[in-house]
């Protein structure tokens, strides 16, 4: 007699995105809302002795193995997280836990208040629990980049080549962006932008460079719920616009 053919099934911990907790080691879930997925990673120690301290507060710089070198923990690629305190001089109790939004961010270092009362000592620790976004297309950028190209006829409103937001599937855009030219002339900047409906639509542009490119303005329109990115310039050689975007679809 055959024997049974076993098949088995592993279905992963799906959530929306704001309900995202800090995932065990080695634990996925897909925020089904905004179709990413993350990664819960191994956790990272750090022990009294090697971080900067005082009877309230730890500043802890968390170091990661890659390949044969250590290096700092990249906190701008990480998601949730909670810090976990042992205390030696309670060995028997549980570690107490410092939720993350209780926790300052200077760039590579982690700031909070530890809570054991005194200075720390070298064999009480810091142990940080994390995530990572595994989506992403680039490990450099996290999302897609994107460019085109476009030309002005001279300080018109013309609409930007495929880019459009449907204000049905998302209402709060960031677009990170370079603007150039064949001449070499770069300009990078941030638009942040809200579509709301049919009517309501606000753009902000934060941006550095060339001079000659801050003739550059970006501006909405829309048709419905489709809004279009446009532009006006008085330039009329191509421009070219590289990007990656972000978007969420607000409650």
């Amino acid at each position: 007699m055959p024997t049974p053919e076993k098949i088995s099934k592993i279905i992963i911990k799906k959530d929306n995105l704001s309900e995202l907790p800090v995932l065990s080691s080695g634990e996925f879930m897909l925020a089904e809302d905004e179709q990413r997925l993350f990664l819960g990673q191994k956790p990272l120690v750090v022990y009294g002795d090697a971080a900067g301290t005082d009877n309230t507060n730890a500043t802890v710089k968390f170091e990661i193995k890659k390949s044969s070198s250590v290096v700092p923990l990249d906190l701008d690629g990480i998601s949730e997280f909670s810090i976990s305190v042992y205390d030696t001089d309670n060995p028997t109790s549980d570690p107490h836990v410092i939720p993350g939004i209780d926790v300052k961010i200077n760039d590579d270092e982690l700031e909070f208040a530890h809570g054991l009362g005194r200075p720390p000592k070298p064999l009480d620790s810091f142990t940080i629990y994390y995530n990572k976004e595994v989506t992403s297309f680039t490990a450099e950028t996290g999302t897609k980049l994107h460019s085109t190209a476009f030309t002005n006829s001279g300080n018109a409103v013309e609409e930007i080549p495929g880019i459009e937001f449907n204000s049905s599937f998302k209402n709060t855009i960031v677009m990170n962006y370079t603007l150039f030219n064949v001449a070499g002339k770069m300009r990078k900047g941030t638009l942040n932008i809200l579509v709301d409906g049919t009517t309501k639509s606000n753009i902000e542009d934060k941006y550095f460079g060339d001079s000659e490119l801050s003739d550059v303005e970006f501006s909405l329109t829309n048709s419905g719920t489709i809004f279009k990115l446009n532009f006006k310039t008085s330039i009329t050689t191509e421009l070219n616009f590289d990007y990656t975007q972000t978007s969420t679809q607000n409650s």
